[in-house]
């Protein structure tokens, strides 16, 4: 596997830790050269259980509330 995969790893594991980072996708795309936006969305980042669990934590106010759809 090698240099080759090693690489490819590398830039998989970048472009997730910018994307969680809130990195916008439009200057993502252009860092990683990609020339469709989907590219980076759906191949090189992946959902982790960590940001997904923080973003989920985003929607519940102080008071337990959700904030979504005015519940």
């Amino acid at each position: 596997l090698g240099d080759v995969y090693k690489r490819q790893v590398l830039r998989h594991t970048f472009c997730t830790n910018m994307a969680n980072a809130g990195m916008d996708v439009k200057n993502l795309q252009y860092i990683m050269g990609h020339a469709d936006v989907s590219m980076t969305l759906n191949v090189y980042t992946h959902a982790t259980y960590t940001h997904a669990s923080a973003q989920m934590l985003k929607l519940v106010n102080s008071d337990g509330k959700t904030s979504i759809c005015g519940a």
